[in-house]
């Protein structure tokens, strides 16, 4: 939904680039349901709300540049589903270099493309 329906609305009235942070925030906010639905502290599920929006940031630019949703969908399957499983927290410091990561991956591609003229 956030990678589909509203990157393809909000790349209408604004620039791509706006298009896929308004995509990753509101992907971030969607996670604020956590309050409803767990007992995890607030610093925790706002840490995961920022979490979340880094990541959606680099699947709505893959999904800006490529237009291909099925590899995204499987990503953040495995990563629900390894989080779930694994029984414990990882060290910050991996979460810290994945997003980093994830953050620097959705940078370029919106500049590849921005360059090449892809829009959703």
């Amino acid at each position: 939904m956030s990678r589909v329906v509203i990157l393809r609305t909000l790349a209408g009235p604004f620039s791509s680039a706006w298009a896929v942070v308004f995509t990753a925030v509101l992907f971030g906010l969607q996670h604020l349901s956590q309050f409803a639905v767990t007992d995890r502290p607030a610093e925790e599920i706002l840490w995961n709300v920022l979490l979340s929006a880094v990541a959606g940031f680099a699947y709505a630019a893959f999904q800006l540049r490529f237009s291909w949703l099925w590899p995204l969908i499987l990503c953040h399957t495995a990563h629900d589903f390894t989080r779930i499983m694994a029984g414990q927290e990882a060290p910050d410091s991996w979460y810290a270099v994945v997003h980093v990561l994830l953050l620097a991956f959705g940078v370029l591609l919106l500049m590849d493309a921005r360059r090449t003229d892809r829009l959703p």
